[in-house]
């Protein structure tokens, strides 16, 4: 994969993203918080199906269809938005702990903190065995997004997600949980997108030394732009598009932070030739700056 640096970035080799069983995104080694194991009974069907492991992550998120998110029609239940202390957010955290689970490898883990239902018919079994490597996600996995947690008519969560397996597969998609005792647990997903990464890596550099230079940075599909923080400061990231509609958010640390993660890649797929514009918020200092990024038809 090659390494593009346009405009006036500084050249900085890329260390591998993906680091083998450890997310990428991760600051102090956050660990895999695995619930409690929801029991299979007695009675759980099972599919006369044989499934050789360990399962490739992506077919293991891949699911037959969408699930029907709430309406706006009369009667319907109101979609409840995802906000700090919400049912919402919390499903949204427990999606980016599965994740986070995967990225260490730890495929136990995941299926600890999902239901019978979908250790039963998407890998064939009961309870996990901790010792088994049941999932497989290559390299890793690096969680670009986890948003818009929804509750759904009949009681369960969904939640919208993106991330890079295995250092080039981008996928997207949805996961659906259901709350026991507390906790979430995944019953369900479904990939909505899927794309191999087999463009280049524009690194764009944030520190809060201003220059008069236009900071201009051209993508095509299938590039990834990651931000690199060199400052001492927590840095907010959007990219909105040319009617200001916010199209991604992360965020990105300093190294003499602990305990959070990153959120600092953007792969380009799917986005719509023309002209975005990035907008990096230095928290410490209340420090804003734009740059534009251009997607090439």
């Amino acid at each position: 994969m090659n390494l593009r640096r346009i405009a006036l970035a500084s050249t900085i080799a890329l260390t591998t993203m993906l680091t083998p069983m450890i997310p990428a995104n991760t600051y102090a080694a956050i660990p895999c918080s695995p619930n409690p194991l929801i029991e299979t009974s007695a009675n759980q069907i099972m599919p006369l199906i044989y499934r050789e492991l360990p399962i490739n992550f992506v077919d293991f998120m891949r699911g037959s269809q969408p699930v029907e998110r709430p309406s706006t029609t009369p009667g319907a239940v109101e979609a409840t938005p995802a906000d700090g202390g919400s049912e919402g957010s919390s499903a949204q955290m427990a999606a980016e702990g599965l994740l986070r689970c995967m990225g260490y490898g730890d495929s136990a883990a995941v299926l600890t903190s999902s239901t019978p239902h979908v250790r039963a018919f998407r890998v064939g079994i009961g309870n996990p065995d901790g010792a088994v490597t049941y999932l497989d996600a290559g390299t890793g996995v690096f969680t670009v997004s986890v948003e818009n947690g929804l509750e759904l008519e009949d009681g369960r969560w969904v939640v919208d997600y993106a991330a890079i397996i295995d250092d080039t597969t981008y996928i997207a998609g949805e996961m659906v949980l259901v709350q026991d005792n507390g906790f979430f647990y995944l019953d369900d997903a479904y990939l909505t997108t899927e794309a191999t990464l087999d463009g280049d890596i524009i690194e764009i550099p944030l520190n809060e030394i201003s220059t008069r230079e236009v900071k201009i940075y051209e993508v095509s599909q299938g590039d990834r732009v990651v931000w690199n923080n060199e400052s001492e400061s927590y840095i907010d990231i959007q990219v909105k598009d040319v009617n200001g509609d916010v199209i991604f958010t992360g965020g990105v640390m300093s190294d003499n932070m602990v305990g959070g993660e990153n959120h600092n890649v953007l792969p380009i797929v799917g986005l719509a030739p023309g002209e975005y514009t990035i907008v990096t918020t230095f928290q410490g200092s209340g420090i804003v700056y734009t740059a534009t990024l251009i997607v090439a038809e």
